[in-house]
This record gives structure tokens, C-alpha cells and sequence, in this order.
């Protein structure tokens, strides 16, 4: 579903593991999670994407949020930014999913429509107003 470059993740639950949130596009190699929920129950799951028609080991694990490819954590409604693994565009996959790889299942995921554009750079004009001491 898009609604204003917003990608909601559909909530799954498979074995016990919990998974939901909300996925923003910052920019092409860049991914705001909102309200993330991961109970952290798989054994060998991480941040994935991948420009085959589901999801599978044929992906890319992407950093965690400190830029480690670590397995994941607990997460609890936290909100944090992913940079896709070098040489990887937002408009060049077709899905983003937290996948274990010992299970090979996505615990939950979500599929960039074809044609997606990630927002472009935005500029700002001068801002008008002063407030605490700055102009």
C-alpha cells in the first residue's frame, strides 16, 4: 500500500513472531521504520531486501540501525533509519523483509510497487520567525 512514499508493513504472525511497523522511503538508499515491532524469537533473522519476485536467501541482509549486520534484536515501537547495502536503490528492489535464514521465511514483508520513486532532495526557503533567541 503507498500512501505518501509511506509503505506499510503487513502484520504477520508465524510460529510466535511478531512483526509490524511502518516503512518510509528518506531518499533511494535510505529507509525510516517507524513504530517497529520485532519480538526478536527468530534465530537467525535479519533486515532484508531483494529484487527477486518474493522473498528469499537470494536477498541482501541490510545494516541494523548501527550499521552492523548483527541478528536482530528485540525491537519495541522504535523508530530508526536503514541504509540499503552499497550499490542497492530503493527503486531497484521489489521487497523489503525481516527473513530468517535458518527457517527461510519471511516474518513479515512488504513489496515496492513497480515504478516506485523515493523522494528527491527537498530546499528549503528562508524561514521566517524568531523563537528562544534565534532568528
Amino acid at each position: 500500500m503507498r500512501t505518501n512514499n509511506c509503505f506499510t508493513v503487513l502484520i504477520k504472525f508465524t510460529f510466535q513472531i511478531q512483526v509490524s511497523g511502518s516503512l518510509y522511503a528518506v531518499d533511494e538508499y535510505t529507509i525510516l521504520l517507524t513504530d517497529f515491532t520485532y519480538d526478536g524469537n527468530g534465530r537467525d533473522t535479519f533486515f532484508f531486501v531483494g529484487s527477486s519476485n518474493q522473498p528469499s536467501r537470494k536477498g541482501d541482509i541490510v545494516p541494523n540501525e548501527y550499521g552492523k549486520t548483527n541478528v536482530l534484536h528485540r525491537y519495541l515501537n522504535d523508530e530508526f533509519t536503514l541504509t540499503l547495502p552499497s550499490g542497492k536503490r530503493i527503486q531497484d528492489l521489489k521487497w523489503f523483509a525481516v527473513y530468517d535464514l535458518t527457517e527461510y521465511e519471511a516474518y513479515g514483508a512488504l513489496y515496492i510497487p513497480e515504478g516506485f520513486e523515493p523522494p528527491g532532495d527537498q530546499v528549503l526557503s528562508h524561514l521566517q520567525g524568531f523563537s528562544h533567541n534565534v532568528q
